[in-house]
């Protein structure tokens, strides 16, 4: 039951990933780009411009089927990779060890549940046992980017990415549409791909602390000090390099740019989970592009706000529900009438 509960959740992340950049990165913006003739212009000229929105959504849809090759990664943990073993203990690995780290939903394996189970805190003890959830991971990282997107509303300085700068605002096209086109897309696509190398990175890490450190506790160490130490500055400065060459008008800094990166592999690596990066660049370039097209700033701050708020309440509800659930359910199996 153990192993079919394992494998299971496996799946589910590799639908979960599959479902989420389809979804949101084909068919949503191929809706508003048709339906709502957010290409008419470039379908009635015959030519198409990278600043128009065919042109935006063409470029990363190269970058989509890239992030689309990133379930390798658990398909490959889940064939070789024993439950409750990590890519960087298992023994007597060959070279496929460098395709099994994969951190699309995996928080069992984060830094800092790790860090709970080397002091002895398993299983129910586990201080990352709510990271589990995903809807309630997604929940916290809504509230805390969204938080976040308010402060980048009143100071733009905490922007650390840009935005492509495209043309004006089209007629045929709703605000919501241009929005989509310029946060969500640039978000899950690049994100993909960032995911790809840092995967594949830290499989390269993987496989080197296998091969020579037996002792695992040691081996788990070395695996995360490379990862916040090495991998992570790498793909930060990848990072750097492809955003000063695709966002040339871009107001955010190198150095801005070279944060993001660090933070975003850093926050997948400590939580076991790409979530937390995705919204992080998501509400980024959401609140970027809210700027440019709404007028009041504090319309968007309100708006934000109360939508938090409200999220918040009905995600404490919830919670609590449950928890009602959970403790009746418990004590109808520990006192049976």
């Amino acid at each position: 039951m153990a192993l079919n509960d394992y494998i299971r959740r496996e799946v589910q992340e590799i639908i979960l990933y599959i479902f989420i950049l389809v979804f949101f990165g084909l068919i949503m913006p191929l809706t508003i780009g048709f339906s709502f003739h957010g290409f008419s212009e470039s379908l009635e000229s015959g030519l198409i411009n990278i600043s128009d929105y065919l042109g935006t959504f063409l470029i990363y849809l190269f970058f989509l089927v890239v992030s689309l090759f990133v379930i390798i990664f658990p398909i490959a943990s889940l064939m070789s990779i024993k439950k409750g073993e990590h890519p960087a203990t298992q023994p007597n690995p060959s070279w496929f060890r460098i395709f099994t780290v994969s951190y699309i939903f995996n928080p069992e394996d984060g830094t800092l549940a790790q860090i709970s189970k080397a002091l002895g805190f398993e299983r129910e003890r586990n201080f990352m046992r709510w990271s589990k959830n995903i809807l309630r991971v997604f929940v916290i990282g809504i509230l805390i980017f969204g938080a976040y997107g308010i402060l980048q509303t009143t100071n733009p300085n905490f922007n650390v990415v840009g935005v492509p700068s495209g043309q004006p605002l089209a007629q045929q096209i709703t605000v919501g549409g241009d929005i989509i086109f310029g946060s969500a897309i640039p978000s899950l696509a690049e994100n993909g791909v960032l995911l790809f190398v840092f995967f594949l990175l830290l499989g390269v890490d993987a496989y080197l602390c296998s091969r020579f450190i037996k002792d695992k506790k040691l081996a788990l160490l070395v695996f995360f000090m490379v990862g916040f130490l090495v991998v992570s500055p790498v793909l930060a400065t990848g990072w750097m390099s492809y955003h000063s060459w695709i966002y040339s008008n871009s107001s955010a800094s190198l150095q801005a740019t070279w944060i993001f990166g660090y933070l975003g592999s850093a926050l997948t690596l400590l939580f076991g989970s790409f979530v937390f990066f995705l919204l992080f660049h998501f509400f980024n370039n959401l609140f970027i592009k809210l700027v440019e097209v709404i007028t009041l700033k504090e319309d968007i701050i309100f708006i934000t706000a109360i939508s938090l708020g409200i999220l918040f309440l009905l995600w404490i509800t919830v919670e609590y529900l449950f928890y009602r659930h959970r403790k009746k359910k418990r004590l109808q199996t520990e006192f049976p009438d």
